[in-house]
């Protein structure tokens, strides 16, 4: 990526107006185990399609787009993150607070769950300024790893919902995982054919030339009124 369009993320700060909270978690303590009695959540549409919200006591600690995968399948997936909480359906923000918040001029306060390292990742991201991006490994660089840019790369975005650990790939959170991942891999051909096969099939299924062809195209007859596809 070219460093014309690559934040530097030495010389940016954080958003002021955002507050952050952490938790980590170790193989003795991981999401599955650790309680958050309560957590709210609510759809709301954004610039991004529909969007889930997630909010315990200390701030927002879930936020997830649905158009892709749809709202029961994105909640679903969030639910099971904190499977010892319970949840409510509930009004977190109005639309203006919501708004304001994704323009980034509202304060918010983050309730962040996870690995030092996945915690200095999503850290790093929020030194991004809106509009500005910024690479994999400058993000490893910048926290310290620059040898883990998979590693990185897992704990952004959407790849913990396209690979599912075990089924279709392998997600780690620390640099010393990717090693026992390999060393198991090389030792079990049976698991790197199953891997290799789902990773495959979830491709063809929803990334494929025909599958992206015909979203592009039902977006594109949205926007002429055109429902025929002529």
């Amino acid at each position: 990526m070219s460093k014309i369009f690559t934040t530097d993320l030495n010389k940016s700060k954080q958003n002021q107006n955002i507050k952050v909270h952490e938790f980590y978690y170790s193989k003795s303590c991981n999401k599955t185990t650790m309680s958050f009695p309560k957590i709210s959540y609510q759809f709301k549409t954004s610039s991004f399609g529909e969007t889930l919200i997630m909010s315990n006591e200390m701030g927002l600690c879930g936020l997830a787009f649905c158009d892709h995968l749809g709202k029961d399948t994105v909640l679903a997936d969030m639910k099971a993150r904190w499977p010892k909480a319970s949840y409510e359906k509930d009004t977190i923000f109005s639309d203006k607070e919501f708004k304001s918040i994704l323009d980034q001029t509202k304060r918010i306060e983050l309730c962040l769950i996870g690995s030092k390292l996945q915690i200095h990742v999503w850290k790093a991201l929020l030194k991004i300024p809106p509009g500005k991006v910024t690479s994999y490994t400058t993000l490893a660089k910048h926290i310290g790893k620059p040898k883990a840019v998979r590693t990185v790369a897992t704990n952004i975005g959407t790849t913990s919902r396209i690979i599912r650990d075990m089924d279709n790939g392998i997600l780690v959170k620390e640099d010393d995982e990717w090693i026992k991942s390999l060393e198991m891999l090389i030792k079990n051909p049976d698991i790197r054919k199953k891997l290799g096969e789902n990773a495959r099939k979830t491709v063809i299924e929803n990334y494929s030339t025909d599958v992206v062809g015909s979203q592009y195209l039902a977006i594109l007859n949205s926007l002429i009124g055109d429902k025929d596809g002529r």
